[in-house]
């Protein structure tokens, strides 16, 4: 979504600063995709090798939705993105 909003953004595993980055180009992002939030712990914590404790299959799928669920929701927030510029070019 950054990306595709052409934002400079720190490289960071911290899903809440960059779901607050998203906000702060005036997107709005649902309470369920700020939930995902939850998830950097797996990125950070899992990264590199050490200590941590085993995912069980019910968190691994837990975890597997709300990613899925973010992607899904990025995806379609681009696409309306490109379909409101898509309009606005046409006008």
């Amino acid at each position: 979504m950054l990306v595709y909003l052409d934002l400079t953004f720190e490289k960071i595993h911290s899903i809440s600063k960059l779901l607050k980055q998203i906000e702060g180009a005036g997107i709005m992002v649902p309470d369920e995709i700020k939930e995902t939030s939850e998830l950097t712990v797996y990125a950070v914590d899992t990264r590199y090798p050490g200590d941590y404790d085993p995912i069980t299959e019910e968190e691994y799928q837990l975890v597997l939705s709300m990613a899925e669920r973010a992607v899904k929701w990025a995806e379609e927030k681009i696409s309306e993105l490109k379909q409101t510029e898509a309009e606005n070019d046409n006008t």
